[in-house]
């Protein structure tokens, strides 16, 4: 299958060949030299996680920096009455003036301790929570950031269909730490400003069609197996099953809705980042 060579450019329904696995791999998927295997739609390696965060936990990265900037803000807040009393009186006591209230050394280092570290953690995630959202209002991972001197085609022009394509279409569940409820990707194909596919029910041909158009897949070569038989991560759908189409609750890509999970032995395999 012809597959191009992969740059620090937008290549949007470009099949390209991994240069350190030597396998073809869809659109916005990169290679992680940390974890070994290429990573669907994949943002950065996290060291604090030790693993990737890409397509199927982005929305989990991003909610876990949010809660834990919760945490610390209202950790601060609710304790800002004693972290005020605790810090007078270690002033006081270091300036050797009598305290308003008498309080164990123990105490007031403990709170001190946890104001500071509080503040401190609390800045770090609004700094990586200002960062990512500024990523994710645009439809761009941090790898894709790098990028220079061409516009974003995946940019689908407002901040709530951007961050849609991460968390699914707009819904309670975009507050809670779960997979979408009603995901608009699959992590192999994504939408485009202004060349989104649509889907008909009953046209079981269109996760063939969909790759064939923006993978360039011959026509020869099945019903997109032959491309992913290195990453064995197709899911045949149900006969009777209709395929959805955007905006009645289902993916866009129900024909072609992958789990990329496994690998062939002495093959090459991509990862959603999980």
């Amino acid at each position: 299958m012809p597959t191009e060579r992969p740059m620090l450019a937008w290549q949007p329904g470009v099949a390209t060949a991994c240069v350190y696995c030597s396998a073809p791999r869809p659109e916005r998927a990169h290679h992680c030299r940390l974890c070994g295997v290429c990573i669907l739609r994949m943002d950065h390696h996290c060291p604090w996680l030790n693993n990737c965060v890409g397509f199927k936990n982005h929305k989990f990265f991003l909610l876990a920096t949010f809660y834990g900037l919760v945490a610390c803000v209202v950790g601060v807040l609710t304790a800002l009455p004693e972290l005020a009393l605790c810090l007078d009186a270690a002033v006081r006591s270091a300036q050797g003036l009598r305290l308003n209230v008498e309080l164990p050394w123990s105490a007031t280092c403990a709170m001190l301790t946890f104001g500071a570290f509080a503040a401190l953690l609390a800045s770090i995630l609004a700094a990586m929570l200002v960062a990512h959202g500024q990523l994710l209002a645009a439809n761009m991972t941090s790898v894709e950031g790098h990028y220079r001197g061409a516009m974003n085609p995946f940019d689908l022009g407002g901040p709530i269909a951007n961050v849609a394509q991460v968390f699914g279409a707009p819904g309670f569940d975009w507050l809670l730490p779960v997979a979408p409820w009603r995901p608009l990707s699959d992590g192999i194909t994504f939408f485009r400003a202004g060349k989104a596919p649509e889907a008909q029910d009953g046209d079981d041909a269109y996760g063939e069609e969909l790759w064939t158009s923006r993978y360039r897949a011959g026509a020869k070569a099945g019903p997109v197996a032959r491309m992913f038989e290195w990453l064995r991560i197709g899911r045949p759908r149900p006969p009777s099953a209709p395929t959805a189409s955007p905006g009645r609750g289902g993916a866009p890509y129900a024909s072609v809705r992958y789990t990329a999970l496994g690998s062939v032995p002495g093959a090459h395999s991509v990862v959603p980042g999980v």
